[in-house]
């Protein structure tokens, strides 16, 4: 039997960690499965009708996000045509939205949950369908039945995590060479699986895996839930270094001279300074932190201090920290209980410019409550982060969908629709239809756009002059190492990032003043 799976359509090139781990199970339990990633082909016109993996699979595996629904159902669409055996769909988007995908995609049945219950649950259902046995009676799917959406409940979070085999590879047909850039490997490596600790006490209000973690609490049960906190909060350092290990041995070993670097990225939500330092000795003890270029991990501010505090200087540029800054305005701090204040972020700000270490900085520029003046302070922040560390990401507004934000403040009705579906050609678009994002009046909704305008033309200045500096270093040197970055290359793409997401804002706010206007006009 053979499964084909496709990672979502983010147009990254990441090697599919957690469908590495279900083809991992499947393979153990003696199928064949294959992986297409479609990422690689972003921008090509790849006809899916002559690839063997599609055309020959008796199941078909579809991951995906909120953000890539569009993407990833049009693919779906298109594959069906080709073959249509049933499709399996599981990942952020089908979690937290099962509804829409039975709706518009292809999609038979639904695997809810993001923290590892889909290997064994994918497991269970590909034997149901081989031994053409009723699917009911697998626990931790979604799936229509004439009329009737059944739901089986969750499946179960694994006890442990187990290690990668990275030879997994080999079997699923991912042709590793597309992966290597500049000679640099990017190796995912699963952390815990929700170490926050605010996620079980007092979880920031967009934050959706905070809220998926309080609907665990429903439906596991208290007692149960107690328990299965530990497994995700668990920080399983022998297996990580286990699974950094083996990937140097086998990605060196089958790359050999294509790769000058292996480089990994921590895969978890907030890495905590206890598990930082856990992690570090370890790789300073067995000598590992010598055979890898950087590491990349997530923390929130606070966590800065201690997580700084306990690396060498001489290993401050095996790590980048990727920092969730956010806001920096109070109100908007306060709004998302965020947990955090201006003079700390600053505070955190200084010390990370001044210890001279690699660092990326997330902003979101709005909330729903967010002023002209809070605003201003907001983007003068992502102004900072662009100019004082390697990277800048940066977001318009919130994306209140599938957060506390709806069950907060009474958008409980916040319905997805499909608005162009050609199933001829399998192109699929799906939206929130608009609505009011912002709570402001249009008074304030006008002084925030002449705060944008202002800042949409001060940064792209900037850029211009960050791209002619850029410019001239690359003719100097012929290239730009991780060291030269500050300032340089990815400084352009910063502020062009910062640039793009102000006029999102913009767009949005317009879209909420002409809501606003004619509501007042009936």
């Amino acid at each position: 039997m053979l499964i084909t799976l496709f990672p979502a359509l983010h147009g990254e090139r990441d090697l599919p960690l957690g469908l590495l781990y279900i083809a991992q199970t499947l393979i153990e339990h003696g199928y064949q499965v294959r992986i297409v990633d479609l990422n690689l082909h972003v921008g090509k016109n790849i006809d899916l009708g002559r690839i063997s993996a599609i055309r020959d699979a008796d199941l078909f595996g579809f991951s995906s996000y909120r953000y890539t629904m569009s993407a990833d159902i049009s693919i779906a669409w298109q594959v069906r045509l080709i073959n249509d055996s049933p499709m399996i769909w599981g990942g952020w988007g089908p979690t937290t939205n099962p509804l829409l995908y039975i709706r518009y995609a292809p999609a038979d049945i639904i695997i809810p949950g993001v923290h590892m219950q889909a290997p064994r649950v994918m497991l269970d259902v590909v034997k149901c369908i081989e031994k053409r046995r009723d699917i009911s009676i697998v626990k931790g799917i979604v799936y229509r039945d004439g009329d009737i959406i059944v739901d089986t409940g969750l499946g179960e979070i694994p006890d442990r995590i187990p290690p990668l085999k990275w030879d997994i590879i080999s079997h699923v047909d991912l042709a590793l060479e597309d992966y290597i850039e500049d000679g640099v490997l990017l190796v995912p490596i699963l952390g815990a699986l929700a170490s926050c600790p605010k996620y079980y006490e007092s979880p920031c209000i967009y934050c959706s895996i905070g809220r998926v973690i309080s609907e665990y609490k429903i439906t596991y049960g208290t007692n149960r839930f107690n328990e299965l906190m530990q497994r995700l909060m668990q920080f399983d350092v022998d297996r990580i270094i286990q699974d950094m290990e083996n990937a140097i041995v086998y990605f060196n070993d089958v790359l050999k001279d294509k790769l000058k670097r292996i480089s990994f990225t921590l895969v978890d939500d907030a890495v905590t300074p206890e598990n930082f330092l856990k992690l570090y000795k370890k790789l300073v003890e067995n000598g590992l932190i010598n055979e890898f270029s950087f590491m990349k991990f997530q923390t929130r501010p606070e966590y800065i201090p201690k997580i700084l505090k306990n690396i060498r200087r001489e290993h401050r540029s095996k790590f980048i920290m990727d920092v969730g800054f956010e806001f920096f305005s109070e109100r908007d701090l306060l709004f998302t209980n965020r947990g955090s204040n201006p003079n700390m972020l600053a505070n955190i700000l200084r010390e990370l410019s001044e210890k001279r270490v690699h660092w990326t900085g997330y902003v979101i520029l709005a909330t729903p409550v967010t002023t002209a003046e809070d605003l201003e302070k907001n983007i003068n922040l992502a102004i900072n982060i662009a100019y004082n560390s390697d990277l800048l990401r940066c977001n318009p507004y919130l994306l209140e969908e599938d957060t506390y934000i709806p069950l907060k403040y009474g958008w409980k009705a916040i319905e997805w629709k499909c608005i162009k579906i050609y199933s001829e050609h399998g192109q699929v678009t799906v939206v929130v239809p608009h609505r009011p994002r912002f709570f402001i009046g249009n008074k304030e909704i006008e002084r925030m756009i002449k705060v944008i305008d202002y800042y949409i033309e001060k940064v792209e200045k900037l850029r211009e002059k960050a791209f002619q500096k850029a410019s001239k270093i690359i003719a100097e040197r012929g290239e730009i190492d991780l060291n030269d970055s500050i300032g340089t290359v990815t400084r352009v793409y910063s502020l062009g990032e910062l640039r793009d997401s102000l006029m999102k804002l913009r767009k949005a706010l317009v879209e909420d003043y002409i809501s606003k206007e004619r509501h007042k006009a009936f």
